[in-house]
């Protein structure tokens, strides 16, 4: 039985999937790339609000700070496919709506090389 997909951490916090070709390799074995924690995880979500490069482009957009992000990463590869925790019915539709933005190369850069403290 062969492998067609497998589950990684992937979030702008943690970004070793992509460091270490995790996700350039599933993508050019055609193998779908499970991210799950993409907002971070626990409390490194809570930071995203306050981010000085999320939340300015999540303004700018008129959506969630968690969106920019979810956007951000599902923009990583084509066969990344996200797996946000949802503890309310706004939460499943904020991450449904995120599957609609798509950041400029500026935005995607600039959150490229911002900072994310795990600290």
């Amino acid at each position: 039985m062969p492998v067609t997909s497998v589950q990684n951490r992937l979030s702008p916090f943690f970004r070793e999937a992509l460091d270490d070709g995790v996700v350039e390799y599933t993508t050019l074995e055609d193998m779908g790339f499970l991210a799950y924690s993409p907002v971070g995880g626990g409390r490194l979500n809570r930071k995203l609000p306050d981010h000085p490069v999320v939340s300015v482009i999540a303004r700018s957009r008129g959506v969630s700070p968690h969106a920019v992000v979810l956007a951000w990463v599902l923009g990583r590869a084509p066969n990344v496919i996200v797996i946000p925790g949802a503890r309310t019915e706004a939460h499943v539709l904020d991450s449904v709506a995120s599957a609609e933005v798509e950041l400029t190369d500026e935005e995607d850069r600039a959150i490229e090389a911002a900072e994310f403290s795990i600290a």
